[in-house]
């Protein structure tokens, strides 16, 4: 009998013994699975870390004005677009009502020097007129070679011309008249601006700064503008 008891007794330490080791090798396994994840979440932290710190250098990032205006609006309205070039057309059609008291045999522009004396036929005789001629159209081209460099283009006609065969007896032959044409050239970056062409002198009074396409000119239907006006 006790060799029996001591055999039992035997039979349950093992058992306990090899319970004891499974319940250690379980924990182990936990311990090294819960080790796993909390590096995996470490790495999970660590890359949304770096992505929130690149979207706040983006964001940080002060794009040109140009760039900014490019990427709201890539072609305005009122403007046509082409591989980077923005074309922008202006002018309008003018109906002129001229009447003077004395005849100047003139048109919308009054020559003061053809003003007639009293010895004159034209001094009494009273002059009224339609016109056309002041009728203009202009284009503006525009474009960025870069973020600093901006090139622009600008041409204007009128129809003030008068060639030896200019008449409005039968038809309106009058030529078209180069006004304004003229390239640009600007360095925001340095501060610069080139002009080449024709354009308004400096001696033109400018609605803001200089600004060789915002000339404050006076109002009037005159073409020959007042005296005074120096452009």
């Amino acid at each position: 009998m006790r060799i029996i008891n001591c055999g039992l007794m035997l039979g349950i330490l093992a058992a306990c013994s090899g319970q004891a080791h499974a319940d250690d090798n379980v924990t182990t396994e936990i311990h090294s699975l819960k080790a796993k994840l909390k590096e995996l979440q470490q790495r999970v932290d660590s890359e949304a870390r770096k992505t929130r710190e690149g979207e706040a250098q983006a964001k940080a990032v002060q794009l040109p004005a140009s760039y900014k205006a490019l990427a709201a609006d890539p072609c305005a309205a009122g403007k046509v677009c082409y591989k980077g070039v923005t074309l922008t057309f202006g002018g309008w059609v003018d109906l002129t009502g001229v009447y003077r008291s004395r005849n100047l045999a003139s048109d919308t522009g009054s020559v003061y020097n053809f003003i007639p004396y009293q010895q004159s036929r034209n001094f009494n005789i009273p002059e009224t007129r339609f016109s056309a001629r002041q009728s203009r159209f202009s284009v503006l081209a525009e474009g960025n070679a870069d973020a600093d460099t901006h090139l622009a283009g600008y041409g204007e006609i009128d129809f003030e011309g008068a060639a030896q065969t200019a008449s409005s007896v039968a038809t309106n032959s009058f030529n078209p008249r180069m006004r304004q044409l003229s390239l640009e050239l600007d360095r925001s970056d340095l501060g610069l601006h080139f002009l080449a062409g024709q354009s308004w002198s400096l001696n033109a009074p400018t609605k803001s700064g200089i600004d060789p396409r915002g000339v404050d000119a006076p109002g009037v239907i005159d073409f020959e503008s007042v005296p005074g006006f120096l452009a």
